[in-house]
């Protein structure tokens, strides 16, 4: 019987994995047990970043429909 994930967490960070906060958000989620793996779903914004994502858990992928403002504007 399969269930739904109960936590969720913003793998937004599996973009950008030569930063620290995407090799903690990685150290992280290797660290959940494989039989818990199921309760969790990742989101992420690209399809790269979702090929990060350690096998055993739910991915989703959300794309925005807005512009990031984080972006160097031209």
């Amino acid at each position: 019987m399969k269930t739904e994930p109960k936590q969720a967490i913003n793998g937004r960070f599996f973009s950008k994995p030569g930063t620290g906060i995407g090799v903690v958000t990685q150290e992280l989620l290797q660290n959940i047990p494989v039989h818990k793996r199921a309760d969790w779903q990742v989101i992420v914004d690209s399809f790269e970043a979702a090929a990060r994502v350690p096998q055993g858990f739910v991915c989703s992928i959300l794309r925005p429909w807005w512009k990031r403002d984080d972006l160097v504007r031209q």
